[in-house]
């Protein structure tokens, strides 16, 4: 799963545990895109399925982090 282990929504079906960004540190990493592309290579993937939390907090709903490693 990308964008952290929190999630900024709190949908009553989900088991993922929610965050509120002004309370915890739910910073991005900028290398995630980059280690999700190392690893699919390193492990010979040919198709790989990217999960990814709700970051509501985020100015642009994180879809450009989000799609950076598809690029790979």
């Amino acid at each position: 799963m990308i964008l952290g282990n929190l999630c900024t929504r709190v949908c009553v079906f989900c088991s993922v545990p929610k965050g509120n960004p002004r309370v915890h540190d739910m910073r991005l990493d900028p290398a995630e895109p980059a280690n999700v592309a190392r690893m699919t290579a390193e492990m010979k993937l040919r198709y790989v399925v990217i999960t990814s939390v709700n970051r509501d907090d985020l100015p642009d709903g994180a879809p450009l982090i989000s799609r950076r490693p598809c690029a790979w």
